[in-house]
């Protein structure tokens, strides 16, 4: 009895001989077949697979590339290559549409096949997104009908609109292929969060939506909304870059008895603006009180868009006190919507909205004319600030705004200064710079608001000398502690050395105004001075502080 078997040499030869004649066959048939390294360089290739690459495929060095297959600007190879899975890439080719099937990575390279590139008969393109290869909006309309067909009360049926925020920036920066790619990983992300629960549809853009059933409504919902936020957050490599993306979500649920998908889409909608601007990266469900909000925002919107037309702005103006003898030292021209129906509207809240809806323009020129129009005609020669949002750098018009209103009204140029926030030089600011400048050679003064509260603000004062800086009232208000102090003496320092002057906000108490005295601020202004005033009301009032600091 035999306790083990041996092998039988003699069919090693076999196996060797019948190996070659594989190897044989496949080299001189029609597969397209290559070995190629970590870096995309052909180390090993069938003829047929040869005879698929373009004549630029060759380097100098004679060495075969397989990105010679791809666009110079696709970055998909770049990214399969960094993989160690396996992938399919679609390129087109002069020969029609090819698959390139990347294996994966062994210890001596990669496999990878080129075949002809056959659209799987299980799609339809009708419901079907070309990038990504998630339903579209066809597909939706296809689920929603379905839903108001069914009736379903083991679950309730949920919607999850998803935004990628900063994606614009990705596009911006890094090109649309690149954008394109981030979409597809994204859309694999969602994909494998539901894990075939539910289905992931791509609205268009980076508007993505989920819809399942939720048999354990509303934590399981939650779970999901948690895990998309969370697994969007985390950085994505694509093309040699990492990229850092955040998601918000918005969640709605199907109401059977009311059977309108449309609203449903609506609710999610609402529910997705109230997660964005609540800071983004995160997620919200619809509450009936964010309908009410959005009508509310809606008929504002309306009102908004007609206020200057019905004359319904009007500017008041804050004294601003030299701190070195109590006078007057200019005015801060403020905006305030007095309407009919709902009386005086103040700036926070509508200004947002003016913003969004581009009427920002319209309402920020007028306040520049009627300020130096109103300036021109104080008894003295006092300065009139003006507050600008960022939006009104674009496309150069507040430089023409600024010279019209000062030609129109006559104003000395050096009376009007524009304050600007430092959110104004985040984007662009080469060209809004470029905008400063030419308005401080008109000798416009230029003054950074809210000093102290951006993230740059010490690169911005090197890149440009602004004339004032206004020192945020947050450092202000309140019962002053050390810190503040600290940081306020700071401020002031800093200005004296790079020869701007200072003007603190929110001044309301007598001690505030010591402190800020004794400190060296040179301006001040704040309701312990006086409170806004209409026009009309400027003219005692400088009459009185002139009385008064004559008396002193």
């Amino acid at each position: 009895m035999t306790d083990h078997l041996t092998p039988d040499t003699s069919t090693d030869g076999a196996t060797s001989a019948a190996g070659g004649l594989l190897e044989q066959a496949v080299r001189s048939g029609s597969l397209a077949i290559a070995l190629v390294d970590a870096q995309g360089t052909i180390v090993d290739a069938t003829p047929a697979f040869i005879d698929l690459l373009p004549p630029e495929a060759v380097e100098a060095g004679g060495a075969l590339r397989l990105d010679a297959l791809f666009s110079p600007d696709d970055h998909r190879l770049a990214a399969g290559l960094a993989s160690d899975g396996a992938g399919v890439l679609r390129i087109e080719h002069s020969g029609g549409p090819l698959a390139l099937s990347l294996g994966s990575l062994q210890p001596v390279g990669r496999l990878v096949t080129l075949m002809p590139f056959l659209e799987s008969p299980c799609i339809d393109k009708a419901v079907s997104d070309p990038l990504t290869g998630l339903g579209n909006r066809n597909a939706l309309k296809q689920i929603l009908a379905q839903w108001q067909a069914e009736a379903d009360p083991e679950a309730e049926r949920v919607v999850l609109m998803i935004d990628l925020d900063r994606f614009k920036q990705v596009n911006d920066t890094l090109g649309h292929p690149i954008g394109d790619d981030l979409l597809v990983h994204v859309a694999g992300r969602l994909e494998r969060t539901l894990d075939g629960d539910g289905a992931v549809l791509r609205l268009g853009g980076d508007e993505m939506i989920v819809v399942y059933r939720d048999d354990d409504y509303p934590r399981q919902t939650e779970r999901m909304a948690q895990a998309i936020v969370s697994r969007l957050a985390r950085t994505f490599l694509i093309g040699g870059h990492q990229i850092d993306i955040s998601a918000s979500v918005g969640i709605a649920c199907f109401d059977p008895e009311e059977g309108d998908t449309s609203r449903l889409l609506m609710h999610a909608d609402l529910a997705l603006y109230a997660a964005k601007t609540g800071g983004r990266n995160q997620y919200c469900f619809f509450e009936p009180h964010l309908e009410s909000a959005a009508q509310a925002r809606r008929d504002m919107e309306v009102r908004l868009r007609r206020a200057l037309a019905l004359e319904e702005f009007q500017l008041v103006y804050q004294p601003q006190i030299s701190l070195s003898d109590g006078s007057i030292s200019g005015f801060e021209a403020l905006i305030r919507w007095v309407s009919e129906d709902h009386g005086v509207v103040l700036p926070a809240q509508f200004i947002g909205l003016a913003e969004e809806i581009g009427e920002i323009h319209a309402i920020g020129e007028w306040a520049i004319r009627t300020a130096c129009r109103e300036a021109a005609g104080w008894d003295a020669p006092y300065s009139v600030a003006v507050n600008v949002s960022p939006l009104q750098f674009e496309g150069g018009r507040l430089v023409t705004a600024v010279a019209s209103a000062l030609e129109e009204s006559g104003l000395d140029p050096g009376r009007l200064e524009l304050e600007i926030t430092e959110e104004a030089l985040i984007d662009k600011t080469r060209e809004i710079l470029e905008q400063l400048w030419t308005l401080r050679e008109m000798g416009v003064c230029i003054a950074m608001d809210d000093f102290g509260t951006g993230y740059s603000s010490l690169g911005y004062l090197r890149n440009f000398p602004f004339s004032r800086l206004k020192i945020d009232q947050s450092f202000v208000g309140g019962a002053p502690d050390e810190r503040s102090r600290t940081l306020v003496s700071a401020i002031l320092v800093l200005a004296n050395e790079l020869d701007m002057t200072t003007i603190a906000g929110g001044v309301e108490t007598e001690q505030q105004h010591q402190i800020l005295t004794q400190s060296g601020c040179v301006r001040a202004q704040g309701h312990f001075f006086a409170p806004p005033m209409p026009p009309g009301a400027i003219a005692a009032y400088c009459a009185g502080v002139a009385k008064t600091v004559g008396a002193g």
